[in-house]
């Protein structure tokens, strides 16, 4: 369960997500409902949403799975609370337990849509390592 706080976060992030930050695998959504602004944004949404809550110096960490036959990502910490801001997209929430595991991000450092993503909200985008 998402504290106040951060589900101000996931409802900053969900507001955000354009048909431009998905990944080229993705079908284009096209509906209004926020169940399809959200679908196929769960890994930069979770990327994000990680940056935000401190990145490497928080608690949380990135978990992918399949939900409804399509990889799924999402965000967990050791006390096995859930961060999903792309929930929506589902019928039912998934068993996290039961269909993924710990999977670090495909970038060591936030990835361009994610980089984009937080500049639209205002927020400070990490700098890049040399």
């Amino acid at each position: 369960m998402a504290t106040k706080a951060q589900a101000v976060l996931i409802r900053r992030i969900q507001a955000e997500l354009t048909p431009d930050l998905l990944a080229p695998e993705y079908d284009r959504p096209t509906g209004r409902r926020l169940a399809d602004r959200v679908r196929g944004h769960c890994y930069v949404a979770s990327e994000a949403l990680f940056y935000m809550l401190g990145g490497l110096d928080s608690d949380w960490y990135s978990c992918q799975g399949r939900v409804e036959g399509v990889s799924h990502w999402w965000l967990e910490n050791e006390r096995g609370d859930v961060l999903d801001p792309t929930v929506t997209q589902f019928e039912r929430v998934p068993d996290y337990l039961m269909v993924g595991q710990p999977r670090g991000f495909l970038t060591r450092e936030p990835s361009a849509r994610a980089r984009e993503l937080l500049a639209r909200m205002g927020e400070r985008v990490p700098r890049r390592r040399r």
